[in-house]
């Protein structure tokens, strides 16, 4: 069954609907159809495509929408603000880290109050390194 270099679509023929699953589990094709055959292509949410040399990528669906995009992030840094977080890092910088991750994600303002004491020395460190620009 998957000794073709093909693999487009595939049909189970079986009254068995367990049998047909795990057929159709180790059938090697884009698509498998029980007792049925291709009426998947009319459907737009269904992926269509196949497998070794049956065509290239995907249709329809989610699937095909994405083979015919290609993520790319780019970022524009404009240079007007000075970013703090930039190496070279030093150990009162990895403090000041420690104290934003706290004010952001701690628990209660009681223990955000009182991390940002605790890492006082590295909030200003850093505040001071983004009002320098360096």
């Amino acid at each position: 069954m998957n000794g073709s270099s093909f693999g487009l679509g595939a049909s189970v023929w079986t009254r068995d609907l367990g049998r047909a699953q795990r057929v159709g589990q180790r059938l090697d094709a884009g698509s498998v159809w029980t007792n049925d055959v291709q009426y998947s292509f009319g459907t737009g949410q269904a992926a269509w495509g196949g497998v070794k040399s049956s065509g290239f990528g995907r249709t329809h669906s989610k699937h095909g929408l994405y083979e015919l995009s290609r993520v790319k992030y780019a970022d524009l840094d404009r240079g007007r603000v000075p970013v703090p977080w930039w190496y070279p890092y030093d150990r009162s910088a990895v403090d000041g880290f420690a104290g934003v991750l706290e004010l952001l994600y701690g628990e209660g303002w009681a223990r955000k109050l009182g991390k940002a004491w605790q890492h006082r020395r590295g909030l200003v460190r850093l505040g001071r390194r983004y009002l320098s620009g360096r």
